[in-house]
Order: C-alpha cells, then sequence, then structure tokens
C-alpha cells in the first residue's frame, strides 16, 4: 500500500471540523517542537526535538483566509497529528497531476 503524500492543489479537510482547505505548499522533514512543548507548558519530552513531520500551508476555501496545519505525518492509510493522534487530515480531492507527483 502506499503512503498518502500531500501536495499543493489537493483539498483537504479536518476529523474536527468541517471546512475546506485548498494545499498551496506542504513543508517535509520538519523536527521543530510543537510551541507549548519548547515554553514548558506540557511534558512530552519533545521541548527541543519532535520526530518528523510536516506544514501544510492552505487556503481556507469558505473565506479565502490563509490557515495550516502543523505536526502531520502521512501514512499508508491516513494523515495524523503526531502531537495529538487522534486529528487527521481527510483529502477531500486531488489534483488531475496527482499520479506524476508521486514521483517527484
Amino acid at each position: 500500500m502506499e503512503v498518502l503524500r500531500l501536495i499543493p492543489g489537493m483539498i483537504i479537510k479536518t476529523n474536527y471540523s468541517p471546512r475546506k482547505h485548498k494545499i498551496i505548499r506542504v513543508t517535509r522533514n520538519c523536527t521543530c517542537p510543537r510551541y507549548t512543548d519548547e515554553l514548558g507548558y506540557t511534558n512530552s519530552g519533545m521541548e527541543k526535538k519532535s520526530p518528523k513531520h510536516i506544514h501544510i500551508q492552505c487556503k481556507d476555501m469558505q473565506d479565502n483566509r490563509n490557515s495550516g496545519f502543523n505536526g502531520f505525518v502521512e501514512e499508508e492509510n491516513k494523515i495524523v497529528s503526531i502531537w495529538t493522534p487522534k486529528d487527521e487530515i481527510i483529502i477531500i480531492s486531488k489534483p488531475k497531476n496527482y499520479q506524476l507527483e508521486l514521483f517527484n
């Protein structure tokens, strides 16, 4: 089974909100800490570094404002938060060039 891979042009939403977002940019292989860990508000053991994750920069399709999602990982059958594993990204639609992007 192939890993789900987010690319610009995809329409996504989360499992906790019905709002749709169009992906503008995906930044991969980041290890930044969650800001609450960095500030010492939590005791996760990730104050300086988190496991590799992605940042997703989007446009909210309802009001065209910038939006984004941080700390997610692309797995075989889902895209989940490394900090809050119950949070998921759901792909609503893929751009026509999706298959070509798999080889980049």
